[in-house]
């Protein structure tokens, strides 16, 4: 998304934009798990798990954010370093 577009999704807050933005992340998911070159040991898993457009709503709704959980995760390993 955003090579395509320069900015990363959910950079235009107004409602519209969003669904767009939305719409487009959610086709980029499932040409993912959709691709035959997806071989993992859990592939139909991931596949069922990402049908829903919720993901892709929440992928747009944090907008280029870390996540907290992987910040701390990160944070954790570099301290032991």
């Amino acid at each position: 998304f955003q090579s395509n577009h320069g900015v990363y999704p959910g950079s235009d807050d107004r409602e519209l934009a969003m669904q767009s933005d939305i719409d487009e992340v959610y086709k980029i998911m499932q040409g993912i798990v959709g691709a035959e070159s997806l071989k993992l040991q859990d592939a139909n898993l991931i596949r069922d798990t990402l049908k829903k457009e919720e993901h892709a709503a929440e992928i747009v709704r944090y907008y280029n954010a870390e996540l907290h959980n992987i910040a701390s995760v990160i944070g954790g390993v570099g301290s032991q370093e």
